[in-house]
């Protein structure tokens, strides 16, 4: 019986870190975006007072 539980909780461990790994995943991607995003931001607002001064 207790193989049977230890192969078990192993299988529980796997699951939950598979769930935790691809939350990471999502996040990291939103991360990723965010980031990429303002650095659009801050390159058109760069862009657009260099276009003023010059």
């Amino acid at each position: 019986m207790e193989s049977i539980d230890k192969r078990l909780t192993v299988i529980e461990v796997t699951m939950v870190t598979k769930a935790d790994l691809t939350g990471l995943e999502t996040r990291l991607i939103q991360w990723t975006i965010g980031i990429m995003g303002i650095m659009t931001a801050v390159i058109a607002a760069l862009m657009t007072l260099f276009k003023f001064t010059h």
